[in-house]
């Protein structure tokens, strides 16, 4: 649940000092909107800036949400009389905050695509879930031979299981399949012929609360000149974030957040703060370009891992012109680059740790763009840094102990 984010840098050593202001490399194109400190080993995000006061959304209207104990029939103006749904909050078309009860959980019928202006979502401690599950759809289960089949009210993606694991404690993904005499000969296995699903679970079982079925999205915003701030939300299923046209303006912010995996492209401004990815597969963050608008992107004390037993992915990457800052995040537990930042643009990181890369086995991967490494703390991995030609990676108080620091035709020089 939201949110493990660590917000304590890295320490390794040196006397505790008072912190100071970092000055804004020399080269680096963006200013960030908050101070970023160091008492010389820690990295920190001033704590004076408080991101839902940086949003800057008015509020004049308030509705409240509830999943459990709410109703749809309510005035959704108290908790008494708290909404069911966050399609009900849509409908209303004024609601500038958005008030969840701890626990709450929407399935994908239940919650909208994006809200049409802009807005904040915050559950209370604890947090609630926003999800693309439409296991909810699935009519009554009925058995033949080894496989159960049922009819959705809406098209199920993928199936996953949540009674049998890999290694990595995630739930296995029922394999995709072209036919019902394959689901029947097939253990774990789905075959969709919307809108019948047939399905074998590893086990053959009757399906349960354990299996659960998703579309591809929990959250799919392409808007131009609105704000999304979110705050104790954990979202189930990636999402996409998408500026509508190159007149951009789409600025969205994440605080205490658990997110699977997302794509930006186009944001003119995304901060993340205290945030988790878990993501079983694809990269966790990945930034890109949009109507002409490169994203830039802040990640403060953010835990990313993807968790993948196969496949090059990465914890947080960006391409094509886009901009980021990381402060005091770990990358780890990545089946591709712990991080890496392509195909142009610019990168600061400051107090990160990044270790434990699979398959690429490489801490950090630089790619025709300009890094700036500060504090940062590279282990377990067997390449600490691949730079690649046309490529700077300035840096200072550098800790890289990986078996072969530095690779690749690129420049690296100290700052």
């Amino acid at each position: 649940m939201p949110a493990l984010g660590l917000g304590l840098g890295i320490q390794y050593g040196g006397v505790y000092n008072a912190f100071t202001d970092v000055a804004i490399p020399s080269g680096f194109l963006v200013t960030p909107p908050f101070a970023i400190q160091t008492n010389g080993s820690q990295y920190r995000v001033d704590p004076d800036f408080d991101l839902e006061t940086y949003a800057n959304i008015s509020v004049s209207k308030t509705y409240y949400v509830d999943s459990v104990n709410g109703s749809d029939s309510n005035t959704g103006l108290s908790w008494i009389q708290a909404f069911k749904t966050l399609t009900k909050v849509q409908s209303q078309g004024d609601c500038d905050l958005c008030n969840i009860k701890a626990g709450s959980y929407f399935f994908k019928n239940q919650r909208p695509g994006s809200f049409s202006r802009s807005m904040k979502i915050i559950a209370e401690s604890g947090g609630a879930y926003i999800t693309s599950d439409v296991t909810n759809q699935a009519g009554a289960w009925t058995n033949t031979t080894n496989y159960w089949q049922s009819v959705f009210g809406d098209f199920p993606s993928i199936a996953l299981d949540y009674s049998n694991l890999d290694s990595n404690g995630n739930p296995i993904q029922l394999t995709a399949v072209a036919s019902i005499a394959l689901v029947n000969s097939t253990p774990n296995s789905i075959y969709v012929a919307y809108p019948n699903v047939y399905v074998r679970t590893f086990d053959s079982r009757q399906p349960d609360s354990n299996l659960k079925f998703y579309d591809s999205t929990s959250l799919s915003p392409t808007r131009d000149n609105i704000k999304y701030y979110y705050e104790n939300i954990e979202f189930q299923r990636g999402f996409n974030l998408n500026n509508s046209t190159s007149a951009g303006g789409l600025k969205c912010y994440f605080k205490n957040c658990t997110i699977p995996s997302f794509v930006a492209m186009g944001v003119s401004e995304m901060i993340l703060q205290n945030c988790d990815s878990w993501a079983a597969t694809g990269d966790c963050f990945n930034y890109d370009l949009r109507n002409t608008i490169p994203t830039i992107a802040y990640e403060i004390d953010c835990d990313l891992q993807n968790r993948a037993t196969a496949g090059n992915d990465q914890a947080s990457t960006i391409h094509n012109g886009c901009t980021i800052v990381r402060v005091g995040g770990t990358y780890h537990d990545i089946s591709g680059q712990c991080c890496a930042d392509v195909v142009g643009g610019q990168a600061w990181m400051l107090g990160c740790e990044l270790y434990n890369s699979r398959v690429a086995n490489t801490g950090y991967y630089a790619d025709t763009n300009q890094t700036w490494l500060d504090g940062v703390y590279i282990h377990d991995v067997n390449t600490g840094i691949n730079c690649e030609t046309g490529t700077t990676v300035y840096y200072r108080n550098l800790r890289n102990l990986a078996t072969t620091p530095t690779t690749g035709g690129g420049t690296f020089t100290p700052y």
